[in-house]
């Protein structure tokens, strides 16, 4: 959603009651978008605020995969055309709302 003018991936109950727009986005692992809902709670949002949140919705989707694989063994099981995923690689950026300010590309 959006948070005091800024988009925040996954907000947490206090960014979430008083959020200027509340977003929902539920992808596949294949990137393809299953759900998207968007609310203006503050006021409504424009397109540019839109794409951005799709784009952060994405990263932070790709990341949870990333991470379901690693546990699940996925990545060791796809051999050679699976991805060089390590436990280094995964980042601890969805622990706190500052880090879920902006994912890196």
């Amino acid at each position: 959603g959006i948070y005091q003018g800024v988009p925040v991936l996954d907000l947490d109950y206090r960014e979430d009651s008083s959020c200027d727009t509340d977003m929902n986005v539920v992808m596949n692992d294949g990137g393809g978008f299953i759900e998207v809902q968007g609310t203006a709670e503050g006021h409504a949002f424009r397109r540019e605020e839109l794409d951005e949140l799709l784009i952060l919705a994405s990263r932070g989707v790709d990341q949870l995969v990333a991470a379901q694989r690693l546990g699940t063994g996925a990545e060791r099981r796809a051999g050679a055309g699976g991805s060089a995923l390590t436990r280094q690689a995964l980042p601890h950026r969805l622990q706190t709302a500052d880090a879920r300010r902006s994912l890196p590309n």
